[in-house]
């Protein structure tokens, strides 16, 4: 779902969230090692330098970055 947002947003809007996205690749990858995040998990990931751009992760309801079996 990370990777169907980057192709969503503009490419330069992309490439300003590029180490938010980074970072936000490895938590979830992270998670999933660790069996995934429940709801209510929130976690923002800032683009250094500037006020307003980052990447947000939400999880919202059930568990979410659950390890493929």
């Amino acid at each position: 779902m990370l990777e169907k947002l980057k192709l969503k947003i503009p490419k330069n809007e992309a490439k300003i969230r590029k180490t938010a996205f980074d970072k936000a690749k490895k938590y979830i990858e992270q998670a999933s090692k660790n069996g995934g995040l429940n709801a209510t998990a929130f976690n923002s990931f800032n683009v250094k330098g500037t006020p307003r751009e980052r990447v947000d992760i939400e999880v919202r309801t059930g568990i979410a970055f659950v390890p493929d079996k």
